[in-house]
């Protein structure tokens, strides 16, 4: 069984550090190179194992594509929120208005996830003023866009 020479590098990460020839010489440089071409080529018979089991989490596809090598695209791009700016809705309550979504905020906590998605809101006020709610959430506006149909 082939041992790994550095099991904790991607192959991304083992051509970055082949193509810095100032830091490495021409041996680590050679050694590099063949550890990169026997993972592609598959003789390399161990696994990158990560130190934390994380194929139950919300981040599991991103762990497997950093073992794999594979480039990271942007983490934050499959988080769509479900109303768009500009979208109208009427509020609840005894005397609805016409609101209109102008912001989206998102909130994440220190391990990049996604924790809740929340609108801004105005609608028209008193003596023609603008009254700007910054904490609504999605089922208010489903429910507003319900009411108007």
């Amino acid at each position: 069984m082939a041992k790994r020479l550095f099991p904790s590098y991607t192959i991304a990460e083992l051509r970055t550090a082949a193509l810095n020839t100032e830091r490495n010489s021409p041996e680590q440089i050679a050694l590099l190179n063949r550890e990169i071409a026997a993972r592609e080529s598959g003789a390399s018979t161990h696994k990158v194992t990560p130190q934390i089991d994380h194929a139950a989490g919300p981040l599991a596809a991103l762990h497997r594509a950093c073992a794999k090598g594979e480039p990271i695209v942007e983490v934050r791009a499959t988080l769509v929120p479900r109303f768009n700016i500009g979208t109208q809705f009427k509020s609840a309550g005894k005397h609805p208005r016409l609101c209109t979504v102008v912001e989206v905020l998102r909130t994440f906590n220190s391990k990049d996830e996604l924790v809740r998605i929340r609108y801004v809101a105005t609608h028209p006020g008193p003596i023609g003023g603008v009254v700007t709610d910054y904490d609504v959430c999605d089922t208010t506006i489903a429910r507003g866009k319900l009411a108007e149909a």
